[in-house]
């Protein structure tokens, strides 16, 4: 399966590191080759570490850098580990050329712009507030010329907090409307 997800990678002017474990994997993305990679893809079931593990890891490397996830199954056990350790996406190992290539295309474009314009969008400020899952600032949005509300989750993955629970917390902030905000 590596082969071929290497292959279909390849084929979409992708260029490809492969790994053939997650020990190899992690020698591959060294701290000094980490900003060089735009995207991982993993194996749910990758020998030695899991790719979920493998993600948590990359995640304490680079919190930028988009993970992909290869799994046989779309099991929502599978899918909230991988998205609280951080993972961008997943994709069924049914692969469709094209599937792959989208999400994996995507996902690099998201790692591009998390590393270009992480701290140059916001000035921050103050702390105003502080939560369970992190800590409120006063800050100065550089793109949208206006004060924000900007919450800074926990560095840590979300050990306790289902992804279903951190997606309601941003509808209902997202649906706030008032002159003060």
């Amino acid at each position: 399966l590596r082969k071929v997800v290497g292959s279909l990678l390849k084929q979409s002017k992708i260029s490809v590191v492969d790994a053939a474990d997650a020990a190899s994997a992690k020698k591959a993305l060294t701290p000094d080759g980490l900003p060089g990679f735009k995207c991982v893809v993993t194996d749910y079931l990758m020998p030695g570490d899991s790719g979920v593990e493998l993600t948590r890891w990359i995640k304490r490397q680079d919190e930028n850098i988009a993970v992909v996830l290869l799994s046989t199954k779309d099991e929502k056990e599978v899918i909230k580990e991988g998205f609280r350790a951080g993972v961008y996406d997943f994709v069924e190992k049914s692969l469709l050329q094209e599937r792959l290539a989208n999400v994996v295309c995507a996902a690099i474009q998201r790692t591009i712009r998390n590393r270009q314009n992480r701290k140059e969008r916001y000035q921050i400020g103050n702390v105003i507030g502080e939560g369970g899952l992190g800590r409120i600032y006063q800050a100065w949005d550089l793109e949208l010329k206006r004060h924000v509300a900007l919450k800074r989750l926990q560095r840590r993955p979300f050990e306790n907090v289902a992804p279903e629970q951190l997606f309601e917390e941003a509808l209902r902030l997202a649906r706030l409307q008032h002159p003060n905000i």
